[in-house]
Formats: structure tokens, C-alpha cells, sequence
């Protein structure tokens, strides 16, 4: 419980759209600008399904991911890039590294507080 608490509280992230025309966005998307491996992308497509995936490849023909949480090996997607027409990316926020530090201080302090709480109770 502690490390779930830590983590939300510690890392902000973010689920930005890249507000560009279809167009442009499948160019920064062959150029690595919009979408980098690592990131976790909801990606639209032309019949209107909403992809959830953990990036693991760009190349000039598709994004190749997982679900976030899924094994790779079983459940790669291969995500043809001329079929996307919005991309929302989440990402850690870096932007703050000082945000990050005091957030990952307060839920630390935050988890060892409830774990001596807990504590006590148990142990009159």
C-alpha cells in the first residue's frame, strides 16, 4: 500500500493531445517527435477505436506497443500510423523536477504515517 501511495502521489503524469490536423501529426509521428518508445499513447484511428498502448517501436509505417500491464510478448499491436487521427501521450512530467521530489517527499511521509497508525492499532 505504502509503494502504490508513493507512486500516485510521487509522479505526476499527464495525457496531453497533440492538437495538429491528421496530416501534420502522422508526420511528427514517422519524424519521433510526437511519440517516443516508452510513452503510453490513446491513438484514435479512422473507424473510430480507441487504442491504448505502451510504445515499444515507432517506424515509418506504425507505432508498435502493448497495453500498459500486458506482456509484450503476447500482446504486441502493430498500429498503422496512416490510420491514426488523434494521439493523447502520457508521460511522467519532468517539467517540475522540484513538483516531483516534494510529491514523492509527502507520500513517503504520507505512507509511513497510515503504516504507524496501523501499527498501533494492532499492537495496543
Amino acid at each position: 500500500m505504502l509503494l502504490i501511495l508513493v507512486f500516485f502521489l510521487g509522479g505526476c503524469t499527464t495525457l496531453k493531445p497533440i492538437d495538429v490536423d491528421a496530416v501534420t501529426l502522422r508526420e511528427r509521428i514517422r519524424s519521433n517527435e510526437a511519440i517516443k518508445t516508452g510513452d503510453t499513447i490513446r491513438a484514435i484511428t479512422l473507424d473510430g477505436v480507441a487504442h491504448l498502448l505502451f510504445i515499444t517501436a515507432v517506424n515509418d509505417r506504425a507505432i508498435i506497443g502493448h497495453p500498459p500491464g500486458a506482456r509484450r510478448d503476447v500482446t504486441e499491436t502493430e498500429l498503422p500510423i496512416d490510420d491514426i487521427v488523434l494521439v493523447e501521450v502520457s508521460r511522467l512530467s519532468s517539467d517540475n523536477p522540484r513538483r516531483f521530489a516534494n510529491g514523492t517527499a509527502i507520500g513517503a511521509g504520507i505512507g509511513v504515517a497510515v503504516g504507524l497508525i496501523i501499527v498501533a492499532i494492532s499492537f495496543p
